[in-house]
């Protein structure tokens, strides 16, 4: 069974287990929080890079149809979809881990709290809800607003319940959070207004309109910043988590 070790020692916080300098045990593994933000970048990249050459290949030779609607980043239920959805549940499992590992009673149900809004996020992803809220409010869509009103009037409350949690966490992580906050904010609502000024009136449910130039790139812009968010929150929690700035923890495999 793969459990993660939080046996407290002098000379380290009490999260998880510091990679010792000399060896570690045979049968312990390594995970090191920038190389995973560096490998979450590099797919990242390489989503946005097969959305913007899928969608020239159609806007140049007419071919290619099968090929964006699996790698569109604007699509439902394809690569890009399904990568989000299982990156956003990877955040919530980080955080319930987290929350197992956390002394403070209080920072321990906010993680909780925070976790389960990562799982709603991620089936929200993939059965795309916010998606069916926007048809059906199709008055209150003309500026993009409709779902953004409602997630907004759940997200409040909670972010005034939580600011005190975060008061309470370290700088680097306190930071870290806002920064993930920051960037996937600004694509899930900033460039998704941008997006729908850029739709042409009447024809928001028309395949061709998203494959004009202008809407393949502030797209790829909104979906990158998302994924980038969810890439930042994941390097934070390993970070608090390891509470080293070595960035190393220990998954410690047990008979």
């Amino acid at each position: 069974m793969a459990t993660l070790d939080t046996q407290s020692r002098s000379e380290s916080p009490p999260y998880l287990l510091p990679i010792e300098d000399d060896a570690t045990l045979s049968n312990d593994l390594t995970v090191s929080a920038i190389r995973i933000l560096i490998l979450h970048c590099a797919i990242i990249a390489c989503l946005a890079l097969a959305h913007f050459c899928s969608a020239l290949l159609v806007l140049t030779i007419g071919k290619g149809n099968t090929l964006w609607q699996f790698t569109s980043m604007g699509g439902e239920s394809n690569l890009p979809a399904t990568f989000s959805a299982f990156a956003t549940l990877v955040a919530a499992l980080i955080t319930l881990l987290v929350s197992r590992v956390e002394f403070d009673v209080s920072n321990r149900r906010s993680w909780v709290v925070i976790a389960l809004v990562l799982i709603f996020m991620a089936f929200d992803e993939a059965a795309t809800i916010h998606e069916r809220i926007k048809r059906l409010l199709p008055g209150n869509e003309t500026l993009g607003l409709g779902w953004i009103i409602i997630y907004g009037a759940f997200l409040l409350p909670l972010g005034i319940y939580l600011f005190r949690f975060w008061l309470r966490l370290p700088a680097s992580t306190r930071w870290g959070l806002m920064l993930a906050a920051v960037v996937f904010l600004s694509g899930a609502v900033g460039m998704e207004l941008v997006e729908r000024s850029l739709l042409t009136p009447g024809l928001e449910n028309r395949y061709e309109e998203y494959l004009r130039l202008p809407l393949v790139l502030s797209i790829m812009v909104e979906e990158v910043l998302e994924k980038l968010g969810i890439a930042i929150l994941i390097f934070t929690l390993f970070r608090y988590a390891a509470g080293l700035p070595r960035n190393e923890i220990v998954l410690r495999i047990r008979n």
